[in-house]
């Protein structure tokens, strides 16, 4: 059976924004805005270190009161994100996706657990 995989779908130069976890909140969002993205990966030596999301930003730092120009990436970030490959087959990461109630998920380098961040979507 015919299952496409996420290469099929990702351009060749992926657009991908990512952020130091000593980064602020606000410079963040700044730089989410610049890139028209609604979410950014935060990384160290090139590996993920986590995610942040416009959601986690609602969730973690204006509902509950904290000022984003003092918050650091790293307290408010989903950490160990889900990742994907770009072999993995399309149906699989909307399964994942669905299962685990998040709407973006990093696509790193085959072969390399946690590896280098290719994009997100």
């Amino acid at each position: 059976m015919f299952r496409p995989s996420l290469s099929t779908i990702i351009s060749e130069n992926p657009k991908v924004v990512t952020v130091s976890p000593s980064d602020t909140v606000v410079t963040t969002t700044e730089r989410m805005i610049e890139f028209r993205m609604s979410s950014v990966v935060a990384t160290i030596d090139n590996k993920p270190f986590g995610i942040l999301t416009s959601k986690d930003i609602l969730m973690r730092v204006i509902a509950q009161d904290l000022c984003p120009e003092l918050i650091l990436v790293e307290k408010v970030r989903t950490l160990n994100p889900e990742c994907a490959t770009l072999d993995t087959p399309i149906v699989n990461a909307l399964h994942n996706m669905h299962d685990g109630k998040f709407l973006h998920l990093p696509l790193v380098d085959r072969g390399i657990s946690r590896g280098s961040c290719y994009c997100h979507c």
